[in-house]
């Protein structure tokens, strides 16, 4: 992800699609789907202030602090959790 490419309406996040490695790279608002019993490490960042990331059924909570990248990494054990 490059700040340069971000653009609030066609690439909020500033993903390069020219990239290979960012094939695999999905970006939603407010929805995360998982792999069941699978390993899954999101790494949670942020351009401007503090922001708050936490699934509850998880219980998974932590910030995103600007100009750092926050690894948390994460087993879901059933379906719909």
């Amino acid at each position: 992800m490059d700040a340069k490419l971000v653009d609030s309406a066609l690439n909020p996040m500033g993903l390069d699609k020219n990239d290979p490695s960012a094939d695999d790279d999905i970006i939603t608002v407010t929805d995360m789907h998982v792999p069941v019993g699978q390993s899954v490490i999101v790494r949670v960042s942020s351009r401007d202030v503090i922001h708050s990331f936490g699934v509850p059924n998880l219980r998974i909570k932590m910030d995103a602090i600007p100009g750092m990248e926050v690894p948390q990494w994460f087993t879901a054990k059933t379906p719909g959790q």
